[in-house]
């Protein structure tokens, strides 16, 4: 009866946490807080807009950075403090980069509670950060960072940069026994254990042995010299010889200069200190490691795991050249909300820019409403045969495109 009834319980308290659609006009500006520039920099400034090819310019609005040069630092409390202990965890947002951004970056944070959002900059304490970051070729990607412990683990394998124009969805996805998934525009790009592909911040659920010993006998050189080998006759290692073309000086007086000997010059057959080449160790047992056994700390390590005190979403971001387009931030537990925001949301946009080429030039772009239309009633006809959303089909979700 106790287990139906926490069933019941985690049934019931899944949902969507907060969600940013940026549909109700000006009120945005009660939710987002603005912090006060502190620096001799051009404060970055927001507006709402639409982009400039979409289907519905009421449902594409989003915050638009506006100023170029321009740094950017501002926040939204989502209404109450979060913990991911035991939780799955959902975060996604959109983001349109309509002025093919070169240099800046386009990616959130999320942040713990306590901080004060007018003097958020890049010093603030952040649990999460996610998303875009370019530097013209040089480090341009999709990237995690997670804080833990005052410290900050990157993802081992960081995603490279898909560079256009068109929308794109970032997702990430923690579940409650620390592994997790990376989706880009809704397909897992990355997954893994958070313990094993974030080396140092989490501990996972085995451990090194720690009463465990190297074996006397283990050998873990790959390779030895070779004991057959033999220095060949003609191997010189003498790097200077003496030079037997030289003569005693007229001059040269023993009884005043002392005895002479001819001087040495370079041997003109040096080849080195000979050394014998390296052959496979046949008794070589590879590096030793500690058998690993159950991590009697599990549970206090996936507590400590667990960012317990989210409470605000932020985009700290510098741009030169301004134009991105941050849109429909999700925050939940509930894989099956997500996938219904997903399918209101991402997948309307992406069937109305997959009839296009990114790179066109607006005059050329022409679509009429009934073939767009047709597109899209297409579409909805092939879910209605093969719902993406059913929990059989999750599959189709997972399609990896690496």
């Amino acid at each position: 009866m106790l287990v139906f009834s926490l069933f019941l319980i985690s049934f019931f308290s899944s949902e969507i946490i907060w969600k940013e659609e940026f549909a109700d006009g000006d009120k945005w500006k009660d939710r987002w807080v603005l912090a006060v520039n502190k620096t001799k920099h051009y404060k970055g400034e927001w507006a709402i807009e639409a982009p400039k090819k979409c289907q519905n310019r009421e449902r594409s609005k989003g915050m638009k950075t506006i100023t170029d040069d321009g740094y950017y630092q501002i926040s939204a409390d989502i209404g109450r403090t979060i913990s991911t202990y035991n939780k799955t965890f959902i975060f996604s947002y959109m983001v349109k980069n309509e002025q093919d951004i070169q240099v800046g970056g386009s990616y959130v944070k999320i942040l713990p509670e306590g901080i004060n959002q007018t003097d958020f900059d890049g010093t603030t304490p952040y649990y999460i950060m996610f998303g875009q970051d370019q530097d013209k070729g040089h480090s341009d990607r999709v990237q995690l960072i997670l804080k833990k412990h005052g410290n900050e683990y990157q993802h081992t394998t960081p995603l490279r940069l898909e560079k256009d124009t068109r929308t794109h969805m970032f997702t990430i996805i923690m579940f409650p026994d620390l592994s997790y998934e990376i989706r880009i525009d809704n397909k897992v790009q990355r997954s893994g254990k958070m313990y094993v592909d974030f080396p140092g911040a989490f501990d996972g659920p085995t451990l090194p042995d720690p009463d465990a010993k190297k074996p006397k006998d283990w050998v873990e050189l790959p390779e030895i010299p070779d004991p057959k080998a033999k220095k060949p006759d003609d191997w010189e290692e003498e790097m200077t010889i003496v030079d037997h073309k030289a003569k005693k000086p007229i001059w040269w007086k023993e009884k005043l200069h002392g005895e002479w000997s001819a001087p040495r010059i370079p041997n003109p057959r040096y080849r080195g200190v000979w050394m014998p080449p390296l052959v496979k160790n046949p008794e070589y047992k590879g590096e030793w490691k500690a058998p690993r056994i159950p991590n009697p700390d599990w549970e206090k390590a996936r507590r400590n795991a667990a960012f317990k005190k989210i409470r605000y979403v932020g985009i700290e971001i510098y741009q030169p050249k301004s134009g991105s387009i941050f849109d429909n931030f999700f925050i939940g537990d509930d894989l099956k909300e997500y996938r219904t925001f997903v399918k209101q949301n991402w997948e309307p946009t992406k069937r109305y820019e997959d009839v296009y080429d990114p790179y066109e030039k607006p005059e050329t772009f022409s679509m009429s409403g009934k073939d767009l239309f047709k597109n899209q009633k297409k579409d909805e006809d092939d879910d209605d045969d093969d719902d993406d959303y059913d929990d059989d089909d999750d599959d189709d979700d997972d399609v990896r495109e690496l």
